[in-house]
């Protein structure tokens, strides 16, 4: 998608100019010939990025400048002024105003480029971390309030089955207290998934930290064993992770399992990863009309991968992720 530029300039032909410039960098460009007009088209069209200049009819660039870093909608859009001025009062009044940057006339199109793209690539990185720190805060929220509600469920069944042993619900309630167990297994596993997922690490610490993570609240053993020490290239490390938790899960959920082994190494045609556990097995010919199993192996797919699940009734399930392609 292009990044909207909008150009507040009321020397036409400098707007026209600059207009030029950005639109051969594949930048989609607003202009405004004065300051009212070009924080009203702000308002109007939310830019990527404001070039402004400092001396205009109407509003000048500090009165644009200061509107818009008011303006709850506008205020952490990046903004550069454009000046023919140059004087390090110019310079300290706009950058006191929260100017990001300042360029001085005749601009010069690779400098603008430059300044541009760094501007865009450390908003485009705000944005990530702002929307990451608002999902850890709605992920907390959410996992402290389920947590609440279900370790409540199981205590007061607990309490019934420590006072009245021989109530005659008394199996029921068993039964009920291991689907409450395994909730809390879930529902931390969906935690830790989250948290995995924006950490800013390699592939073998990452699956060592889930390993060691998920271990202590799982109902069976997991043992991890790693034949691999090079980089993994992120998109491909996020699927691999996904897809580990997205096993862990369902060995939590169906397989009834006391061990899970996940193998992790390198072979002559790329990467294979093998999750292998002794648990309850499956039908494989029913279990390929589920969604969740179609899901896997087309996110494996996209990353240059095969998937192939061997299982039966009985014999437990063992998982074969093959990558046709050498790390990073």
């Amino acid at each position: 998608m292009k990044k909207n530029i909008l150009v507040i300039e009321d020397e036409v032909n400098i707007a026209q100019t600059l207009a030029d410039l950005l639109e051969l960098k594949g930048y989609e460009v607003q202009t405004a010939n004065n300051g009212l007009a070009g924080f009203t088209r702000a308002i109007k069209e939310t830019p990527d990025l404001i070039l402004c200049d400092v001396m205009m009819p109407k509003m000048d660039g500090y009165e644009v400048l200061e509107a818009i870093r008011e303006h709850e909608k506008l205020k952490q859009i990046p903004f550069i002024f454009l000046t023919a001025k140059g004087t390090f009062d110019d310079f300290r009044s706009g950058m006191d105003l929260g100017a990001d940057d300042y360029m001085l006339k005749p601009i010069d199109a690779n400098h603008l480029y430059d300044v541009i793209e760094n501007r865009l690539g450390r908003y485009e990185h705000l944005l990530e971390v702002g929307q990451m720190e608002e999902n850890n805060r709605i992920t907390a929220e959410l996992h402290d309030t389920l947590q609440q509600t279900i370790l409540g469920i199981k205590m007061n069944i607990s309490y019934i089955l420590e006072h009245s042993p021989d109530h005659p619900m008394t199996s029921k309630l068993k039964e009920s207290l291991e689907t409450v167990n395994l909730a809390l297994s879930q529902l931390r596993m969906i935690i830790e998934d989250a948290d995995i997922m924006y950490q800013d690490t390699n592939f073998i610490t990452a699956i060592s930290n889930v390993v060691s993570k998920v271990s202590s609240y799982v109902p069976f053993e997991i043992q991890l064993h790693v034949n691999f020490d090079h980089e993994i290239e992120k998109e491909v490390s996020q699927v691999l992770l996904r897809t580990i938790f997205e096993i862990l899960n369902n060995t939590i959920k169906h397989s009834g399992a006391n061990k899970l082994e996940i193998s992790f190494s390198s072979t002559d045609n790329g990467i294979q990863l093998t999750t292998s556990d002794d648990g309850n097995g499956f039908d494989i010919n029913q279990s390929n009309k589920g969604h969740g199993l179609k899901s896997m192996r087309k996110k494996i797919k996209e990353i240059g991968g095969h998937l192939e699940i061997i299982s039966s009734t009985g014999k437990g399930t063992t998982i074969l992720i093959s990558l046709n392609q050498q790390s990073q």
